[in-house]
C-alpha cells in the first residue's frame, strides 16, 4: 500500500492497520497495538475487532510529540512537514477566540465562528476534533479543579449546542428523499449531546437523511424507531452510561435487531472504555468524528467522495 507513497497523495483519513502504523513510525506493531490498547494513540475497531488508526491522528500525535522516541519513515511519506496536514498555530488561534467568546457569552459570535471555519475549507470532523472537544476536554478539567463553576460549563455547553444548530440548518437539505437514512441517540440519562450533535452534521455534510433522537434514550426505545424507520445506519454516543450492566443487555438486543434488519450500528464515545467495549456487539466503534465520517462513508461515499 505505501511503496514510494508520499503523504501529499494520502488523505489523513486513511485507515491504517496497526503493521502499515508501524512502517510509518519505524516501530514494531506490537507496539502500535499497545499504545492503541493503552489509548496513548485513538484506534477504531472493525466488526471482527481489527485495530484501525487514522493517519491523521497518528501525524498530530508525532507533530504534538505525544509518542515517545519515534521517528517518520521517509521512504514512505517523503518531505513530510508540519504543516502537511493540519497546521497547529491557525487551530490553536481559532480556539482561542472561540474560547474567550464562550466565557465572554458570546454565543452569537461562537457560531459566526464555526461557520466562518466552514466556509474557509474546515471539515466538520475538523470542528469536532480539533476545536470542539479539545475545549471540552479543557472546561471538564478546569470544572474538576475547581476553577470552573458547574454553571459556567453548562452555560458554554449551552452556547456550543445552540452554534451547532445554526450549522445544521446551513446543511439541512431542500430534499432529502434520495439520500440513506441514519437513525442516533444518546442512551438513557446521557444529557451530553454535542457530540450527537457533531455525528448528525457529519452526516449531513457527507449526503445523508438524519434523525437524530437526541439524549437519554431507552435503547429499546431507540430500537422501535430503528423498525419503524429502517434505516441504513443507527449509531449511540456515550459521554455517560449510568447502568453498565442494563447498558451492555440493550446494547446486545439493540445490535440483534439492526443485524436482522441489515442496519450497520455504530458505537462512538467518551464512556465506551476498554472494559465496557469488550462487552459489546457493533459493526463499528471508535473515538473520533473523524473516524465516524471515514467509517460511514463505507456505507455511502457522499459528495466528492466517489463512488
Amino acid at each position: 500500500m505505501f511503496r514510494n507513497c508520499w503523504l501529499g497523495f494520502m488523505h489523513s483519513s486513511t485507515l491504517l492497520s496497526p503493521a502499515e502504523a508501524a512502517k510509518i513510525l519505524l516501530v514494531h506493531q506490537s507496539t502500535i497495538k499497545r499504545w492503541v490498547d493503552d489509548g496513548t494513540i485513538p484506534a477504531s475497531r472493525t466488526s471482527g475487532g481489527h485495530r484501525r488508526i487514522l493517519l491523521g491522528d497518528l501525524l498530530r500525535l508525532v507533530r504534538d510529540k505525544k509518542l515517545p522516541s519515534v521517528q517518520l519513515n521517509p521512504d514512505i511519506l517523503g518531505p513530510w512537514t508540519e504543516g502537511t496536514v493540519i497546521a497547529a498555530e491557525p487551530v490553536e488561534l481559532i480556539r482561542s477566540k472561540m474560547e474567550r467568546a464562550l466565557k465572554s457569552n458570546q454565543h452569537v459570535l461562537v457560531s459566526q465562528i464555526l461557520i466562518h471555519c466552514l466556509e474557509g475549507g474546515m471539515t466538520i470532523e475538523q470542528l469536532g476534533d480539533s476545536l470542539i472537544f479539545p475545549l471540552m476536554c479543557e472546561l471538564g478539567h478546569s470544572w474538576v479543579s475547581g476553577e470552573t463553576e458547574v454553571a459556567e460549563e453548562h452555560l458554554v455547553t449551552s452556547h456550543l449546542q445552540a452554534a451547532l444548530v445554526s450549522i445544521r440548518n446551513r446543511l439541512l437539505p431542500v430534499d432529502a428523499s434520495s439520500r440513506p437514512l441514519a437513525v442516533g441517540a444518546c442512551p438513557e440519562a446521557d444529557f451530553h449531546v454535542l457530540g450527537n450533535q457533531l455525528v448528525e452534521l457529519v452526516l449531513l455534510q457527507n449526503g445523508w437523511q438524519v434523525v437524530n433522537i437526541g439524549g437519554n434514550t431507552p435503547l429499546p426505545s431507540l430500537g422501535k424507531m430503528l423498525e419503524k424507520l429502517r434505516p441504513t445506519l443507527a449509531w449511540v454516543t456515550c459521554t455517560t452510561i449510568a447502568d453498565v450492566e442494563k447498558f451492555v443487555v440493550e446494547e446486545h438486543a439493540l445490535y440483534e435487531l439492526a443485524s436482522r434488519l441489515n442496519i450497520e450500528l455504530y458505537l462512538g464515545g467518551q464512556a465506551l472504555v476498554p472494559e465496557v467495549r469488550r462487552r459489546l456487539h457493533y459493526h463499528w466503534i471508535g473515538d473520533t468524528i473523524s473516524q465516524f465520517s471515514f467509517a460511514a462513508r463505507r456505507l455511502h461515499p457522499g459528495p466528492g467522495f466517489g463512488g
